[in-house]
């Protein structure tokens, strides 16, 4: 897996992952990929300002993807 993610470092990409029975899609952009994890960068609007936008990076084991997907929309 690591070695197809890497092609898609720098994009947009939905991830669908499960973790203790919990399905939830991640949207945000690849910044690394390590050997048993990817890293991605999520941005987030103030509320108080849409001009700034705050960056959060998570990191996603391999063993909890189910999928994924590249993004057309402005989600990351």
């Amino acid at each position: 897996m690591a070695a197809v993610l890497r092609g898609y470092i720098g994009c947009k990409v939905i991830i669908g992952t499960e973790c203790a029975g919990k399905a939830k899609k991640v949207n945000g952009r690849i910044s690394f990929v390590g050997t048993d994890f990817v890293e991605l960068v999520i941005h987030e609007n103030n509320k108080v300002s849409q001009n700034h936008s705050k960056k959060k990076y998570r990191m996603i084991p391999f063993d909890t993807i189910n999928w994924f997907e590249m993004d057309e929309g402005n989600n990351a």
